[in-house]
């Protein structure tokens, strides 16, 4: 009986928890950004990243495509997946909207996994209760942004992977390959991310032959390659035929290592001009613009060059990059909205919530574990990866909140193992009465 009560217990709390998920997402997607015509949707949330979106799904619908130079500036996914959704009158915008919002319910039950898989049932509650709340998580599907589909196929990727390397899955280790690879086709720093990811399998504990161990290492990089190679022939022909593996990301290359920046220009040979403003660097009310050639190698030496000459100023440049990251400024788009204050205070829940709750369990971990980076490096490696491209490009908050669900996953089992036992509660709270009444008698007499 003790049991059966148990069991519905955990229901009922899962079941509330993703109704509150639920609602908090459907206020926000749909309620808190209102439409009435497919015009008024692009005039009022189609800007910056997302017009690039939406004029590159509007011209696979409409061929012959003629593509320029800003046509390489991100991966194809997001605009095929907006051609799928949006339709060749691109005007069904509440599927996408619906879509997205399922995305990010999947999201809860998919944290709480992340979280059961390497840490069990009780962290996987707690995971799924910060999940539903946790801002990050739905800011971004209210925009024509990638930042949800990304999210979604990161945390699969690792789910998959996490499963894969525990129960010893070939299966789940190429699903993972393929999820990491097609996040890469949402934005390039997915394929960084999968590539820090492989190297799970190198872990000396885990207990399978050599054969085994690089089998599935193998399979998993193809499966990452085989999943990229449609979007690399697509930005291959974007870029005349000059072999392009995903995106050109001069832009964020150009924005670090050459002091404090506002933005940058190019001009393309092909005629016309691009020029980008880096969302920290407005907050903080930075000026200075820089004017860069089309060529990634050569913008990459001028970043050397000038680190070289500079190299306290760039070692600074990397830890403010890393801190804006996890606290620094309000994320891109809300903190151009009305709701830049409700970004901003999630800001601050999620440092004290998830982020250093994640870094003490890690260090914690760390210390006490034997098998703890064996258990939580699908977990880790990925942000590691994240981190690891502040050291040569420019970085902002919205680029860390896909990797939420891994965050939380890390910081749900340091609140259970700060959860106190049943009978040590009791006589807490025993304690606690006992000395209230004996300060009334005090005061009394």
């Amino acid at each position: 009986m003790v049991s059966y009560k148990l069991k519905r217990q955990q229901w009922h709390w899962i079941f509330l928890m993703i109704t509150l998920g639920a609602i908090l997402r459907t206020i926000w997607i749909f309620g808190a950004h209102p439409w009435d015509s497919v015009e008024e949707f692009q005039k009022l949330y189609v800007y910056s990243d997302m017009l690039q979106y939406w004029n590159g799904a509007r011209t696979m619908w409409h061929p012959p495509a003629i593509w320029h130079s800003v046509d390489t500036l991100y991966p194809p996914g997001m605009a095929w997946f907006l051609a799928l959704l949006l339709g060749p009158q691109m005007d069904r915008v509440f599927l996408f909207q619906v879509v997205q919002w399922i995305l990010a319910i999947l999201l809860m039950p998919m944290s709480a996994l992340l979280a059961y898989v390497h840490f069990g049932r009780r962290a996987a509650y707690i995971a799924l209760g910060i999940s539903a709340i946790a801002f990050p998580l739905f800011d971004y599907s209210a925009y024509v942004i990638a930042e949800t589909p990304f999210t979604f196929l990161v945390t699969a990727g690792v789910l998959m992977l996490s499963f894969g390397l525990k129960k010893k899955h070939m299966f789940c280790i190429a699903l993972a390959g393929i999820f990491f690879g097609l996040s890469a086709t949402f934005k390039s720093v997915g394929l960084i991310v999968g590539v820090f990811a492989a190297f799970s399998f190198l872990h000396w504990r885990w207990k399978v032959t050599p054969i085994y161990r690089y089998s599935a290492a193998a399979l998993f990089v193809f499966c990452i390659a085989l999943a990229i190679t449609p979007a690399s022939l697509e930005m291959t022909k974007r870029n005349h035929g000059k072999f392009l593996l995903l995106s050109n990301d001069v832009f964020r290359m150009a924005l670090a290592n050459h002091g404090d920046l506002l933005g940058a220009s190019v001009k393309f040979p092909d005629g016309g001009g691009y020029v980008i403003h880096n969302p920290v660097a407005l907050q903080k009310s930075m000026t200075d613009m820089r004017n860069i050639p089309w060529n990634t190698d050569q913008v990459l030496q001028e970043n050397l060059t000038w680190a070289g000459n500079h190299p306290k100023a760039a070692a600074h440049g990397v830890l403010v990059r890393m801190v804006d990251m996890i606290y620094g400024t309000v994320p891109f788009p809300t903190s151009g909205t009305n709701f830049w204050k409700l970004a901003a205070l999630s800001q601050k829940l999620m440092l004290a919530l998830v982020y250093v709750p994640a870094l003490a369990y890690l260090l914690f971990g760390i210390k006490n574990q034997k098998n703890f980076l064996l258990l939580c490096l699908p977990l880790i490696l990925p942000i590691v990866g994240l981190f690891m491209t502040s050291i040569i490009a420019a970085t902002e908050p919205r680029y860390l909140h896909p990797f939420t669900p891994l965050l939380i996953a890390l910081a749900s089992p340091l609140y259970v193992k700060i959860r106190l036992p049943v009978w040590h509660r009791k006589n807490m709270f025993m304690r606690m009465k006992k000395r209230i009444v004996l300060s009334i008698v005090n005061v009394r007499f």
